[in-house]
């Protein structure tokens, strides 16, 4: 049972136990009883300068729903934020302006975003701390996040191939070793590339929340390998032809590969090349989805019916 405490006025109230405040602490959830930055009336207040604006710009339309849903979560998690109500209006009014200021109004809603992140879960308030309210740190945690993952994901699949007494782990990834270590290595290289390059622009997406910015930059590399994984798969299986490859897999008539066969150095070349691409840039991987999506419903050209 909750402990009871007697007021001055005479009424009785109960007061949550400390294990369930140390819950709360933990989660990131705060008190009940502890006053909100925002008030209802300075939210609704806040849709009212929202729903005014008179900007045809979409990025505004966009920075508008963010900054209000910051609002809103504001208020009902209860998070103390200093001067939440202040810095939500000076977002707003940057973006009312006859020249809406987009850097201002994005750079200070990150700030507020970044503040609530400090008062929230365990693994949002790590993120505000690592980040120092950066965007281009959150996407260099990521990144440092998603080589840790490979490397675990290297480590358990060799471990799993080499020392497993069983052969299904063996049977589960058949695929010419050197060929897939190849195409894994240059697709991850090439998604971190990528998101490396597009450092600045990460601060520059409206409506972008800084925890979906480390979790896009965090899979983007991890994403890159599975799918060049696919463009080795339909290379391999001739799905897709590529005459300058040729038989780099060493098929006989039978479609078996012969004994003790290595793939060639200018094959693997070309693979990782090809797979460098998947990781970098997401249309050509796509393309390559698409062509043999198109090749499997039986058109000659590859061009896919359908999209997704």
């Amino acid at each position: 049972m909750s402990p009871i405490t007697e007021p001055a006025d005479g009424a009785v109230k109960a007061t949550a136990p400390p294990m369930l405040n140390g819950i709360k602490q933990a989660v990131g959830r705060p008190d009940n009883n502890t006053a909100p930055s925002l008030s209802a009336e300075q939210v609704q207040e806040l849709r009212e300068l929202a729903r005014a604006s008179a900007s045809p710009e979409p990025a505004v339309a966009d920075e508008l729903s963010t900054a209000l849903g910051l609002a809103q979560a504001i208020r009902s998690g209860g998070y103390d934020v200093d001067l939440a109500y202040a810095r939500l209006r000076f977002v707003v009014d940057c973006l009312r302006d006859a020249t809406p200021k987009l850097t201002l109004a994005r750079d200070e809603r990150l700030r507020l975003q970044f503040d609530v992140y400090k008062r929230s879960g365990v693994v949002s308030r790590l993120l505000a701390h690592v980040s120092a309210g950066s965007a281009v740190a959150m996407v260099l945690a990521a990144l440092a996040m998603s080589v840790v993952i490979w490397a675990a994901v290297v480590l358990l699949v060799h471990h799993l191939v080499v020392y497993s007494a069983s052969s299904l782990f063996q049977d589960m990834f058949f695929m010419n070793g050197q060929a897939l270590t190849v195409v894994a290595f240059g697709a991850f290289l090439g998604g971190v590339v990528s998101i490396a390059m597009r450092l600045g622009e990460f601060s520059h997406v409206g409506g972008l929340d800084p925890f979906a910015m480390f979790l896009t930059a965090m899979f983007k590399p991890l994403i890159g390998v599975v799918l060049s994984v696919f463009v080795l798969a339909t290379l391999a299986g001739g799905v897709i032809s590529l005459g300058f490859l040729g038989n780099f897999m060493g098929w006989d008539a039978r479609g078996f590969a012969s004994a003790g066969f290595h793939v060639s150095d200018r094959a693997l070349y070309i693979l990782w090349t090809l797979s460098f691409l998947a990781g970098f840039s997401e249309r050509f991987a796509l393309d390559f989805v698409d062509r043999a999506q198109g090749i499997a419903q039986g058109k000659p050209d590859g061009a896919a019916t359908a999209k997704g």
